[in-house]
Formats: C-alpha cells, sequence, structure tokens
C-alpha cells in the first residue's frame, strides 16, 4: 500500500514532527496561562480566555508554513506547502465525512463522560481551575450577556471556523504528507502528537485520539486533506456555537 503515498512532499524525521506539532500548542497554552492570571481575576471566564489565545495559535501555524515554504523553496507559499489534495470523488467525501461524524459522536457519547471524568480526579485534578473552561457552560448566569455573547462570537469565528481549517491545513495538509515514512503508523503517531497539543485540555488526550482515529485514516488513505476540514468544522460548529446558544445567547 505505501506506493499510493504521496512522497512529493519533503519528509521531515521524527524529531522535527514532535517539535512541528507541540510548539504551537505549548505557545498556545503558555499564553492562555498568562492571560488567565491577568483576565480570570476581573471576571473573564476562561472559556473566553481560550478564545482570545486563539488567533495566536493560527498565526503561529500559518506562520510555520510560511517559514518553512521560504526556507526551503526561497517563497513564502502556504498553498506549494500543502499535500493531500488529491482529488476524490464527491460521494466517497461525503460518505468518508459522516462515517467520522458518526464514529465521533458514538464515542463521546457513550464513553466521553466517564473517561473525562476519570482522567480529570486521577491524573489531572492538581490543574488550575481556570483550566475548566466549560464552566460558564454549565454556570452562564454567573457572567453578563456581553460576555457571553462575545465568546459566542469568538467560539463562531476562531473556535468553529478558522481554527478548524488552519489545524486541519497544518496537521493533516502539511506534517501528515511529510511522515510517509511510517507507512500506516503515520496517521497514529500524528494523531497521538496533535491530541496531546491541546495542552490546556489534557484529560482529552485519549477520548480525541479514539474519536478522531477514523478521520485521520481516511485522510491518510485518500490523500485529501478536506475530509478532515468537513469532519472538524462541522463538529466544532455544532457542538460550540450551536449547542451553547441556550446557555450563551438566552
Amino acid at each position: 500500500m505505501n506506493d499510493q503515498i504521496d512522497r512529493s512532499a519533503e519528509q521531515l524525521p521524527i524529531f522535527k514532527q514532535i517539535i512541528l506539532h507541540l510548539a504551537p500548542g505549548l505557545l498556545a497554552v503558555g499564553l492562555f496561562i498568562l492571560l488567565s492570571v491577568l483576565l480570570a481575576p476581573v471576571g473573564f471566564p476562561p472559556f473566553l480566555i481560550v478564545q482570545i489565545a486563539l488567533p495566536a495559535l493560527i498565526l503561529a501555524e500559518l506562520g510555520i508554513i510560511l517559514f518553512i515554504s521560504k526556507r526551503k523553496t526561497g517563497r513564502a507559499s502556504i498553498v506549494k506547502m500543502i499535500r493531500f489534495t488529491a482529488r476524490v470523488k464527491w460521494w466517497q467525501l461525503i460518505l468518508l465525512s459522516i462515517a467520522s461524524l458518526g464514529w465521533v459522536v458514538l464515542v463521546y457519547s457513550t464513553i466521553g463522560d466517564a473517561l473525562n471524568r476519570f482522567m480529570l480526579s486521577t491524573f489531572f485534578q492538581w490543574l488550575p481551575d481556570y483550566f475548566r473552561i466549560g464552566e460558564i457552560l454549565k454556570n452562564p448566569a454567573l457572567y453578563s450577556r456581553g460576555v457571553r455573547v462575545s465568546l459566542w462570537i469568538l467560539m463562531l469565528i476562531f473556535g468553529s471556523l478558522l481554527g478548524p481549517f488552519v489545524e486541519e491545513l497544518y496537521f493533516r495538509g502539511f506534517l501528515l504528507p511529510r511522515m510517509a515514512y511510517l507507512g500506516w503508523a503515520a496517521p497514529l503517531v500524528a494523531s497521538l502528537l496533535m491530541v496531546v497539543y491541546h495542552f490546556w485540555s489534557p484529560w482529552l488526550i485519549p477520548l480525541r485520539l479514539v474519536a478522531i482515529l477514523p478521520m485521520v485514516y481516511f485522510v491518510w488513505w485518500k490523500k485529501n486533506f478536506y475530509i478532515g476540514v468537513i469532519v472538524h468544522c462541522t463538529l466544532n460548529l455544532v457542538a460550540d456555537a450551536v449547542l451553547s446558544i441556550p446557555a450563551l445567547l438566552m
């Protein structure tokens, strides 16, 4: 099956893959902690602080692609660095996206709550309170309507659309094709590194890994990162922007 892998992208050794996967997350969590120390005491909910930090994460990922492009080709171009854009029949794109979405929903609805509680209580109970970013959705009355509306708008723009798109561009369009030397283990390694990069919610690592694996393998199999874009943006749009409407906007 390896002869079907797109090897046109210059390969990045595993230590560089680890650095490039994790560095944006370290930047984001560092900014999140700094902003939390400054803003949480004056009433900013942690979820809002995450959204404020997201533009820096987006710019970091795009900046890395541009920097490497300039260094390797002499020209800063995101388009020229992206792989896994092979043509896929429309019905295959829809079918694989629906299958991925269905698997994520199944995983979260069956083991999500129990696994999250176990991870939080067993391994991450030491985290500061501001890491519980979903608190505003449980107690929205603690915050003004202006704060809740601002959070929803930022969630829609950065958390549901721009953020997921750039993450798929970076992780599945840029980095994943550059670990072809790992063969069919590449999606597993890439998925593990990608879920670890979410340092602001480390208790979700095992749940996220199980949930996204089929999608990442579909992207690898069809060499098309748009499968990931459809799934990721749809999930975030529904989970963050749609399901939060009763708590944030009413």
